[in-house]
């Protein structure tokens, strides 16, 4: 059982993750439950017991209620920050990525999700090293997570010679990667001549 698991019930990560993972957008109660795919007893519970604790506002627009996250909450940003680690890219990713993961020599996020500057609408950006794992396979693999997310995940695989050529002549967009933020989801860079740099996570 993972982290996620053991703090929330199924339905209420995927209420959690619809609200914090987006907290711009607002939803109409049969969004949400569209969005969730629970059944629809079950979310407005959950919904209901996040407006009544002031974690979503409840707005409404004639006939209609409007939800959206409350950041205003005295918790919003420690749970939103635990949403995040727990169901957010990085989670979801690394969980996909499991069972690839003997024949994957690194991968990392970098781009926005590394920089902390993602949102809703961000693409998320993958890096893979593998001499075995193709492209259709990772699409194949990572299928469930992007539906999950709602977020189009865009990998870059490189064979292991390749990458380390590329290392070695400095390409430019290598470069970038590994001078910026990034997150290390599996893999030792140092035996590729490269070391982490402070502030990276």
């Amino acid at each position: 059982m993972g982290m996620a698991e053991a703090l929330f019930p199924a339905t209420r990560q995927k209420v959690l993750k619809l609200f914090f993972l987006r907290p711009d957008a607002e939803f109409a109660l049969r969004e949400v439950i569209d969005a969730v795919g629970a059944g629809s007893g079950a979310v407005q519970r959950e919904v209901a017991r996040l407006v009544d604790c002031g974690l979503v506002f409840q707005d409404h627009r004639g006939r209609q209620k409007r939800y959206r996250v409350n950041r205003e909450s005295p918790i919003y940003f420690e749970l939103a920050s635990l949403v995040t680690k727990l169901l957010g890219p990085e989670s979801q990713i690394d969980a996909a990525l499991q069972p690839l993961y003997p024949e994957i020599d690194i991968a990392l996020l970098y781009g926005s999700v590394a920089k902390g500057v993602d949102h809703a609408g961000s693409d998320v950006d993958l890096l893979l090293v593998s001499d075995t794992v193709s492209l259709e396979d990772i699409f194949e693999t990572l299928d469930p997570a992007e539906r999950s997310l709602a977020r189009t995940i865009n990998p870059t695989v490189y064979t292991r010679s390749d990458f380390r050529s590329r290392i070695v002549k400095k390409q430019s967009f290598l470069t970038r990667v590994l001078d910026g933020p990034y997150i290390l989801l599996k893999g030792n860079l140092d035996e590729f001549g490269i070391s982490r740099q402070s502030g990276q996570d």
